[in-house]
């Protein structure tokens, strides 16, 4: 039997149930979908992401520190503290930038945050069974910290001298809002999932309306050097 035919075939099945039955099946289908997502793609990602994410904090930390070591030794009357500094400053910095190359190597091909909303309303509006309902931004959330570059005309020598080692990760939250039926919304969701540009799943919400029709919210994120918002 071909897979059509077995979808036709489960979904006369699942008509004939009663209502009560219907929104006991629709939980456990969609909860099952999303636990396997979260557990087999969704977590490890985000973990790992997050593990970079602190290393990067931690060397951002010490680079700050050897800044401000610099800044004392000029203080204390050290001739040249720059060249104190300069070779622990340049490994640092190296130690940094393997961890940005990380980052972005694990992000993979996610989309732009300019290009997310186009994408996740374009397929929903082409999907037969659902409607939007809304689209809210989340503000971007910096994700690292940068060090500060360049310096005010009564800056140290040292602090005149900074290298640019800033790095800055932002996470351009979205949430989207549609109204449909479960096999429509299943068919969104893999069909979103099977996409070659990618984003992180946050969370859902799947509040049952008048039968079939739901309610469904979905958040999610992309991550981009950039801080613009997206584009609705």
């Amino acid at each position: 039997m071909s897979p059509n035919a077995l979808i036709k075939k489960f979904s006369a099945w699942f008509d004939e149930r009663p209502q009560a039955e219907k929104f006991i099946l629709t939980g456990i289908g969609l909860g099952a979908v999303l636990y396997f997502y979260s557990i087999l793609f969704l977590q490890p990602t985000r973990e790992q992401i997050g593990s970079m994410e602190r290393q990067l904090e931690t060397v951002q930390s010490r680079i700050d520190q050897q800044m401000a070591r610099a800044a004392e030794l000029q203080q204390s009357g050290v001739e040249d503290p720059d060249s104190f500094i300069r070779e622990r400053l340049s490994e640092l910095i190296e130690e940094q930038s393997g961890i940005q190359s990380g980052i972005q190597a694990l992000a993979g091909n996610l989309v732009s945050p300019n290009g997310m909303t186009q994408m996740l309303t374009s397929v929903l509006d082409s999907q037969e069974g659902l409607t939007l309902i809304r689209v809210e931004n989340r503000p971007p959330e910096a994700l690292t910290n940068t060090l500060a570059t360049g310096a005010s005309p009564a800056a140290s020598p040292v602090e005149g001298s900074r290298l640019s080692v800033g790095f800055q990760v932002f996470r351009h939250g979205l949430v989207l809002e549609f109204q449909g039926d479960f096999f429509s919304t299943l068919r969104y969701l893999r069909y979103l999932e099977a996409m070659d540009e990618s984003f992180f799943w946050d969370s859902i919400e799947y509040e049952q309306a008048l039968w079939p029709e739901a309610r469904v919210t979905l958040e999610l994120h992309t991550l981009s050097s950039e801080e613009g918002f997206i584009g609705v």
